[in-house]
């Protein structure tokens, strides 16, 4: 679903999206800086440890159950070097993104709202959104200059 997004399509592929971890470096134990942010854009989905997967009866006819759960989604972004130093440019770029991750308004480049609507997709009912955190300047030395923040969908009934 998220490989189907519009954003996701301009900044990278389905081959950058992982379940649960990244696979281990090479050489390991730990990816060099180089190697993260080649990785980068990357996103890390899991299911919520507490609401990974459901399967309820949401009417006195229990002979349809209906499916429901929750994943969460860590995206991982390279910081732009021409916001590298314009804390206010970095916000506006991660949140526009963000934005447009979440909701287009657009059914020709969709976002995840947009394609939860359509057949093969998860039907959500909520996306929430963690604040975005930046590594800081101690972190840029060994992982880059890179914002990360988390979505949590919640689909299905509830």
């Amino acid at each position: 679903m998220l490989a189907a997004t519009a954003v996701w399509q301009e900044i990278a592929d389905a081959s950058h999206i992982y379940y649960d971890a990244l696979p281990p470096a090479s050489p390991g134990p730990d990816y060099t800086r180089t190697q993260i942010e080649n990785l980068r854009p990357l996103a890390i989905l899991w299911h919520e440890v507490n609401g990974g997967f459901r399967l309820a009866v949401a009417t006195a006819d229990a002979c349809t159950p209906i499916a429901s759960g929750r994943m969460v989604i860590q995206i991982e972004l390279n910081v732009p070097a021409e916001h590298a130093d314009n804390p206010t440019a970095v916000g506006r770029w991660v949140m526009d993104l963000i934005g447009r991750l979440i909701r287009s308004y657009d059914t020709n480049s969709p976002g995840l709202w947009e394609l939860s609507n359509r057949p093969g997709y998860l039907p959500l009912v909520s996306i929430d959104v963690d604040a975005y955190i930046r590594t800081s300047k101690k972190e840029v030395i060994a992982l880059g200059d890179a914002v990360v923040f988390d979505l949590t969908l919640t689909w299905g009934h509830q």
